[in-house]
């Protein structure tokens, strides 16, 4: 089986393409900033036997205008798909890669930064990532319905502020931050205005004030430690 990969991250790209089956499939990674290039690419999903549609598991109970949007645009994504002959849909929450941009700036800084309301975040660990995605990948090959939770995964963002403390040294701090003044922190270090827009309406999806299944909590946990361990040795 031939898998063909339409998105932007790389961890997702290589754990999809080790896969084997007896049909092509295209996967169509929709948790990116970069939507044109995307679009662009989407046709080429249209000759393969089957599509996967990746989107990110939403936990957030009520979303800004900016999220609404996003939302609005994985919505054409899936319709589009539906013109090719439709796709499965795998609703994927993040692991520590997916917070990686966060991780580094908190290396730098000292503090992780989160549009409120962050008493929650989106996490599960990279072992359950790729068994979620190996086997939605195994469904849409056999044309079978992808399975999902119906609870959002969430752990809480104390905990995560506690194992990057263990890690980063106990003066790492936790910020929640009103989604105003990050988008002007953002444009003033430099960032284009519609890259931060894109940027706050995706982490807008995967906070919430209320838990969500915390289940796998302390595993998810335990593999962001592992990862940001790893990093910060890289830079030693």
């Amino acid at each position: 089986m031939t898998v063909t990969y339409i998105g932007s991250r790389q961890h997702i790209a290589e754990l999809v393409g080790d896969f084997g089956g007896a049909k092509s499939v295209a996967v169509v990674d929709a948790v990116t900033l970069n939507r044109e290039e995307l679009r662009e690419q989407l046709g080429a999903a249209a000759s393969s036997d089957a599509r996967l549609l990746i989107r990110p598991e939403r936990v957030a109970e009520s979303i800004s205008e900016r999220a609404a949007d996003y939302i609005s645009w994985q919505d054409d994504i899936e319709s589009t798909l539906s013109e090719f002959g439709g796709a499965q849909v795998l609703n994927l929450p993040r692991s520590a890669e997916d917070w990686d941009d966060d991780i580094d700036q908190t290396i730098e800084y000292r503090a992780f930064c989160l549009v409120e309301p962050a008493k929650q975040i989106s996490l599960i660990s990279r072992r359950q990532r790729n068994e979620l995605v190996q086997a939605a990948l195994q469904s849409t090959s056999s044309g079978s319905p992808v399975r999902s939770s119906g609870v959002p995964s969430t752990v809480p963002a104390k905990s995560v502020i506690e194992a990057l403390k263990s890690e980063l040294g106990q003066h790492t701090a936790s910020e929640g931050v009103k989604p105003v003044d990050l988008y002007d922190v953002m444009v003033a270090s430099g960032m284009a205005p519609d890259l931060s827009e894109r940027v706050i309406a995706a982490q807008q999806l995967v906070v919430s004030k209320e838990p969500g299944d915390e289940s796998n909590c302390a595993e998810a946990i335990e593999d962001l430690r592992t990862y940001v361990n790893a990093k910060k040795e890289m830079r030693q």
